[in-house]
């Protein structure tokens, strides 16, 4: 073949057939070059032969996989490839490596998740008992947004033998994506006994906390886990802008100042650890020239996010400037959509009543307090007495 003499390069290979009849590797080595020098009609009927001979080989409905799609039949392609994936013969590892490939190529091409799908379901079929198999499902189940089931597998994975923290770290995210904070925090605790050395389990057990107003405790878990951190800038910022909102919470301002200096000198452009931070300064009416210049930046390095508008906006309120704050505020709305949040819609509320619109600053505090949790704990007064309290 390298010489170009393809005709005895096919006479070698027919050699090796009529020296072993019965050896399938020398078929599909002859159907191979069939294909690469355009005789797809013998490749094909070479690589059926194989079939007659070995039915249950699996590897040869790869080969008829990639040849019906060097030949653009995708359909038959793919029907080769699900052939492949319920063949039990065909060995674990090749058929997670193809799923493999999958992952970038969804990026492009979003309708070939769904397909990937059916394939883990195939593979999950054919080998129900291997733990890189739930893996790897839960993986394509995360990509199409379906947490409760790729948790479920990854939890499987892990009854099964997984011993990677990567499956763990993975349960314990969906965890705090799906809003489950006991879950979160009992699969965190379980995580740090099993990796000890692990500071990221120890954030997300601080985050879980957070998110159950046990802030004296995550303060505890963060502090642990902040100082194992070695050579991650990145996360060791988020332990300090963590570490600043919880003692931000119980109004231990100084540490809270000094754990969002930290995080914000680690890394200078965290656009969450300056929202924060200004936020937070401006709520106490504190170093207000700082705060609007933390929040100008949060917003330039992170445009349109209606948190980071919000805080600005928020500022501008707080320092006189309404119609400036009306404007920012609006953004924030605009950008949160149908998820506005209760402190966005109070918020908005406050500044629609400086600038003389009751009437909305009415409707808009009654949609705070229809949000949900969020709004200050002086909304239900400014909605029974009807006007501003602050």
């Amino acid at each position: 073949m390298q010489l170009g003499k393809k005709d005895k390069a096919i006479a070698e290979v027919q050699k090796l057939i009529d020296a072993n009849p019965k050896d399938v590797h020398g078929y599909t080595m002859l159907a191979e070059l069939y294909q690469n020098t355009g005789h797809k009609d013998k490749a094909l009927e070479t690589y059926n032969k194989v079939l007659e001979i070995d039915p249950d080989n699996a590897y040869i409905h790869l080969s008829l996989a990639d040849f019906y799609r060097s030949n653009g039949e995708k359909e038959k392609s793919i029907e080769e490839l699900k052939k492949a994936f319920s063949n039990k013969n065909l060995d674990v590892d090749t058929k997670v490596q193809i799923l493999a490939s999958y992952y970038a190529l969804i990026q492009l091409h979003p309708e070939l998740l769904e397909q990937a799908l059916t394939m883990c379901k195939l593979l999950m079929e054919a080998h129900p008992d291997d733990a890189r198999v739930h893996g790897v499902y839960g993986d394509f189940l995360a990509q199409d947004k379906q947490y409760e089931k790729a948790r479920g597998e990854y939890r499987e994975a892990l009854k099964l033998g997984a011993k990677e923290f990567l499956v763990t770290e993975k349960i314990i995210r969906l965890d705090l994506e799906l809003k489950d904070y006991d879950a979160a925090i009992k699969e965190s605790e379980d995580a740090i006994n099993t990796f000890p050395d692990q500071p990221l389990v120890y954030w997300l057990n601080g985050v879980a906390k957070m998110q159950e107003k046990k802030h004296k405790e995550a303060i505890e878990v963060l502090n642990r886990g902040v100082k194992m951190v070695v050579d991650n800038k990145e996360l060791e910022g988020l332990f300090y802008t963590n570490l600043g909102d919880s003692y931000q919470e119980l109004k231990n301002y100084t540490k809270s100042d000094e754990s969002y200096e930290k995080a914000i000198e680690l890394n200078p452009k965290d656009a969450n650890a300056l929202n924060n931070y200004a936020y937070y300064l401006s709520v106490r009416g504190e170093k207000m020239e700082k705060a609007e210049q933390m929040s100008k930046q949060s917003n330039d390095l992170q445009p349109n996010m209606p948190s980071y508008e919000d805080t600005y906006g928020w500022i501008m309120y707080k320092t006189g400037k309404y119609d400036d704050a009306k404007a920012w505020i609006e953004k924030a709305v605009t950008h949160s959509g149908d998820k506005t949040d209760a402190t966005v819609l109070e918020h908005y509320g406050d500044i629609l009543f400086k600038s003389g619109d009751i009437a909305k600053a009415l409707e808009y505090w009654q949609k705070a307090k229809d949000a949900g949790p969020g709004g200050s704990e002086l909304l239900d007064k400014k909605l029974s007495e009807k006007k501003l309290i602050e």
